[in-house]
């Protein structure tokens, strides 16, 4: 029996494996979104080691994770912090083009690191992994690591799968009928049957292709490539990625083609703790009609919010004395907030939300938070913020468990109207909770794929047969765009003309 077991052992040993995940800096936002399958490979038997760069001390991402969290000393440029940044967030906008904003940010913070503290990067770097998973925006020094491992990599994508990726890897994806990944708060909409839709959706192809072809290119070429021998270019980087995982359920979003390389991870839910202590005794009042939760995520700081829109959150949140709400704020001190609300820096989001007294979540559209929504079968109004979050609330709202509020007109009466739109308006509640039903019922959990997917790259050293990839990813773009054949049609209609 003993034999057995040490044999066993031996096995299971022979299949573990070192994997590191690189994310973008100060990113426990993205990492968050990869624990979940990242917990799998550690429940799995292999050494799951997390690396990103910090400007202070971060929360643990447990599950079993190493981290090699490397903190930047001396520097005071946290992308979070940033001044352009918290004015997009809470008064401006993102398009195509600004997409470069962030990839400078964290190419100058790979810098910091690589010019100040190489030590902490190359004691990193002088590991052996068999595996390293990059994440596809804003990692730098995350790509650097990948390329001096001469090991394969795989791209993680933290939302849905980006554009102009699509387009590099050659999946055959219809940028024009699908909603843009930047929507514009002026013209909120998508309708795949109007040409002024379609048209935007190819402007939004261009702006950010070329902002990350270009400018964000350079960025990062400039960052790494004096310590990876000047191999580093966006466009060769993705084209030698092994595999790509994205966090977007394919069950909730629109149909799109599929590929052998690429898996979608996302659509999981987990049990959360029931309420207790004082969120408990605050929500179980028998006067109220149920609970309310507003969360607003980590890089939307209250603290430098404008006043008009704290100003009209407490106003109609005040107007809402029928129900409990909890409010996840860490700012300065509200005044003339009535006792039906509670506010406290930290809030036990998930068991407040699978509570079931908990009527409506209004959040910022973060595509966590809409599968939260999903997995506890929440209503939802959204203020969207920035990056894709206006392209979730417009989704949510499409699948009619959602409405949102435009962050640049908000008022306390606007806030107000969203909110009993669907407290008074039960269909909501049916349409979340029918999304429900199907939205991980599929053959193989998303999570055992991603699994699978891992096991079997590195079965095959971290990269499949080359009859496993597409052609196309290896087209140029004349080619790929059937601008040959095209061109050839073009000729000849001139010829028979003449």
């Amino acid at each position: 029996m003993s034999i057995i077991a040490i044999v066993f052992c031996c096995f299971a040993a022979s299949n573990a494996a070192k994997i590191l995940l690189a994310t973008m800096p100060q990113g426990r936002s993205h990492a968050g979104t990869f624990m979940p399958l990242m917990h799998r490979l550690v429940e799995d038997g292999h050494e799951v080691t997390v690396f990103f760069e910090i400007f202070r001390p971060e929360l643990p991402l447990g599950g079993g994770v190493k981290e090699n969290l490397i903190l930047l000393k001396g520097d005071n440029m946290p992308v979070d912090d940033d001044p352009m940044l918290s004015y997009i967030v809470w008064s401006g906008s993102m398009r195509g083009l600004s997409l470069a904003i962030p990839f400078y940010q964290a190419s100058i913070t790979c810098s910091a690191l690589l010019e100040k503290q190489p030590e902490d990067f190359y004691r990193l770097s002088n590991q052996t992994f068999d595996l390293v998973l990059t994440d596809s925006l804003f990692s730098p020094c995350g790509y650097a690591l990948a390329l001096l491992s001469k090991k394969p990599y795989v791209m993680m994508h933290s939302s849905d799968f980006e554009t102009f990726y699509s387009y590099l890897k050659g999946y055959g994806r219809n940028y024009a009928t699908v909603t843009p990944f930047f929507v514009d708060y002026e013209y909120p909409e998508f309708h795949v049957d109007k040409f002024y839709d379609r048209s935007g959706a190819v402007a939004d192809f261009i702006e950010t292709t070329f902002s990350v072809m270009v400018p964000a290119n350079y960025f990062m070429q400039r960052a790494i490539n004096p310590i990876v021998d000047n191999r580093y270019s966006l466009s060769t980087y993705v084209d030698q990625t092994s595999f790509s995982f994205y966090d977007m359920p394919e069950s909730i979003a629109w149909p799109m083609p599929v590929a052998n390389d690429l898996v979608s991870f996302g659509a999981h839910c987990k049990t959360a703790q029931p309420l207790k202590d004082e969120f408990e005794r605050f929500v179980a009042d028998s006067k109220s009609k149920g609970t309310i939760i507003i969360a607003f995520g980590t890089v939307c700081k209250w603290e430098v919010a404008p006043k008009r829109i704290v100003d009209a959150f407490v106003d109609a949140l005040n107007r809402l004395s029928e129900y409990r709400i909890i409010w996840g704020y860490k700012g300065p001190k509200l005044d003339g907030l009535k006792s039906h609300v509670m506010v406290h820096p930290w809030i036990p989001q998930e068991s407040i939300l699978q509570d079931k007294r908990t009527k409506l979540f209004v959040s910022h559209g973060g595509l966590k938070s809409f599968k939260e929504a999903v997995c506890s079968e929440t209503p939802v109004v959204y203020m969207p913020m920035f990056a894709e979050q206006l392209r979730n609330s417009w989704l949510a709202r499409s699948l009619h468990f959602a409405e949102f509020l435009n962050k640049k007109n908000l008022t306390a009466d606007y806030m107000e109207k969203q909110m009993r739109t669907i407290l008074d308006d039960n269909s909501y509640q049916k349409s979340v909770s029918k999304l429900r039903q199907f939205y991980n019922d599929r053959p193989s959990k998303p999570l055992d794929a991603g699994s699978f997917w891992i096991r079997r790259l590195l079965k095959y050293g971290g990269r499949m047969p080359e009859y496993f990839y597409r052609v196309g990813a290896k087209l140029n773009s004349f080619v790929y765009f059937h601008m040959d054949a095209l061109s050839l049609i073009a000729v000849s209609m001139y010829i028979v003309a003449s």
